[in-house]
């Protein structure tokens, strides 16, 4: 298991906030094609509880527990009334029942097995139940503040032995025994330069130590580059990127039959 390169800061939570609504639309289509009416939900590496909280709105009859092993996060979805525990999600959840979907959105990028981590996911799950997977397949960009930021970020994570594309691992893995891949997709993700520019600068202080001892940039390169990108912040430019996620159900055998894209 790699350490999470991206921080539970203050800063780090208003990052996640900010993609959680930024990236709302891309997870609510992959839940409309979960083929069951779920009673038992986990977010696995929930966070601050955004997508947790965005779970239980979409199945309000549903029980929805976020599982994170950052004490800060847990304590802040708690505080937004998001039942969560702090658990390692590479490990057998503590709770010890089984789920009938299981959600998790860039968390397989920053671990050092992902292979078994979704098998043991799937073991977790219901006979019913399905894992629903959304990882990043690829972000090339022209523009060069942006491609500059890519290359350091995904350094960082690579520095710590996991994949910050894990889309293409997601892609690999084969369901375990008794588990098969219902739906596999990637779809494109438009935001406009501001939007990514408010993402990626609250970053940069969350690794940016971590970056200098890789011999990935300078100090004095990454405050720069972190300017640069607040300063873009109000840029309503499309088209800077193209960016790519994969989404993927793995579902217990028999539960749909849905012809893969």
């Amino acid at each position: 298991m790699s350490d999470y390169a991206f921080g539970d800061s203050q800063l780090a939570a208003d990052r996640l906030e900010l993609l959680a609504r930024l990236f709302a639309p891309a997870m609510g289509s992959i839940l409309d094609q979960v083929p069951i009416t779920p009673t038992e939900i986990v977010d696995l590496g929930c966070g601050p509880g955004h997508t947790t909280r965005m779970l239980a709105e979409r199945w309000p009859g549903a029980t929805v527990t976020g599982f994170d092993a950052s004490v800060a996060y847990v304590e802040r979805a708690r505080a937004r009334g998001v039942d969560a525990i702090h658990a390692d999600v590479t490990g057998p959840l503590p709770d010890g029942r089984p789920f009938d979907l299981a959600y998790a959105r860039f968390l397989l990028a920053h671990l050092g097995n992902g292979a078994a981590a979704v098998e043991l996911w799937c073991r977790e799950l219901s006979t019913r139940g399905c894992l629903v997977l959304e990882e990043t397949e690829s972000i090339a960009s022209d523009d060069p503040d942006f491609a500059r930021y890519e290359a350091i970020s995904r350094g960082v994570v690579q520095s710590r032995g996991a994949p910050l594309y894990a889309g293409p691992l997601i892609a690999r893995i084969e369901p375990p025994a008794g588990f098969e891949r219902i739906i596999d997709r990637v779809v494109d993700i438009d935001l406009t330069a501001g939007e990514a520019a408010s993402l990626f600068w609250r970053n940069i202080p969350n690794w940016a130590a971590r970056a200098v001892d890789e011999g990935l940039a300078s100090r004095v390169e990454l405050d720069a580059l972190g300017d640069r990108l607040r300063v873009r912040e109000a840029d309503d430019q499309r088209g800077c990127f193209e960016w790519r996620q994969r989404q993927t159900i793995i579902a217990a055998s028999g539960v749909a039959s849905v012809e893969v894209a």
